[in-house]
C-alpha cells in the first residue's frame, strides 16, 4: 500500500509540473505574439522603427526604458 502512496506523490508533483510548463508556455506564447503598434503603458503608438527591430514590442521605448530603470532599482535593494 504504501508503494501506491508514492506512486500518488510522484503522480500529483509530476502532474503539478506540466501545470506549470504549461502556464509558462502559453504566456510564453503570448508575448511572442506580434505587437498592436499600442504601447501597454502609455497607450502611444510605437515607433515603427522599433517594430521593425522587434516586431514583438509591447512598449514604447520611453516605457521600456522606464520599465528597466524599475527593475534596476528593485533589484539593486536586495
Amino acid at each position: 500500500m504504501e508503494g501506491v502512496e508514492i506512486m500518488d506523490d510522484i503522480d500529483r508533483a509530476n502532474n503539478a509540473m506540466q501545470d506549470a510548463m504549461d502556464r509558462a508556455l502559453s504566456s510564453r506564447q503570448k508575448d511572442d505574439q506580434p505587437s498592436d503598434g499600442i504601447c501597454k503603458e502609455c497607450g502611444d503608438k510605437i515607433n515603427h522603427i522599433r517594430l521593425a527591430a522587434l516586431p514583438t514590442a509591447k512598449l514604447c521605448v520611453y516605457c521600456q526604458s522606464e520599465k528597466e530603470k524599475r527593475e534596476a532599482q528593485f533589484s539593486g535593494d536586495r
